[in-house]
Parts: C-alpha cells; sequence; structure tokens
C-alpha cells in the first residue's frame, strides 16, 4: 500500500516530536486520515496514532494506546484540530505536496 509521507520536525509543530503525515496516494488505506506522533526520535520507539478530522465540528482522537503522554498528547491534539483542514487535504489529494503542506501548516503555540 503506498503512502508518501512528511517528516515533521519538533520546531515545524510546536508538539515538541517528531511527527509524521501520510498521504494515502493509491486510496487503500481503511481508514481516514491520521498522523503518527512519536515519543522521541521516529528510531527510538512505537508512535501514537492520532486520527485527523474531516470537518471542522469532529475532534482529532488517540488509536489504539498513546505512547506520548501529558503536554505532548495535549499538544499533538491542538496540532490536529488547528490544522485538520490541510492534514485533510494532504491525505485526499496526491497533488498537494509536501511544500504546500509545510507551508500552510500552523504550530500550536508554545
Amino acid at each position: 500500500m503506498p503512502f508518501d509521507m512528511a517528516n515533521l520536525k519538533p520546531d515545524l509543530t510546536g508538539v515538541g516530536t517528531y511527527i509524521h503525515v501520510f498521504q494515502d496516494v493509491d486510496r487503500r488505506a481503511k481508514h481516514g486520515p491520521r498522523i503518527k506522533v512519536f515519543p522521541g526520535k521516529p528510531h527510538e520507539g512505537n508512535a501514537t496514532s492520532i486520527t485527523i478530522p474531516t470537518r471542522a465540528n469532529e475532534l482529532a482522537h488517540v488509536v489504539g494506546k498513546a505512547t506520548i503522554k501529558g503536554k505532548t498528547l495535549k499538544r499533538a491534539l491542538e496540532f490536529a484540530k488547528l490544522n485538520w483542514a490541510v492534514l485533510s487535504i494532504y491525505w485526499y489529494h496526491s497533488e498537494y505536496g509536501v511544500d504546500e503542506l509545510l507551508e500552510d501548516l500552523v504550530a500550536v503555540s508554545l
């Protein structure tokens, strides 16, 4: 199942850790848009998956068990809330690339 992926560094998101954002290029995923939030660097542990709302009135939520806690989890959920529209566009539209995504993202305030 091919995906394109953007790797977001902590300073870009305001979350304080690395986030992977996926794009479902061939529409084979059995779920909607998600991000993966790592407890440290991506190679240091299991990520927490967070759903991305596809409408303004929906809330992001953790899929399964969270591997991040406290302030980091709160910031990751806030990041998903602030950026739900661009993250949804990135998931569904292959012509919307990483450059556009990076330009349109809003960081969580520290």
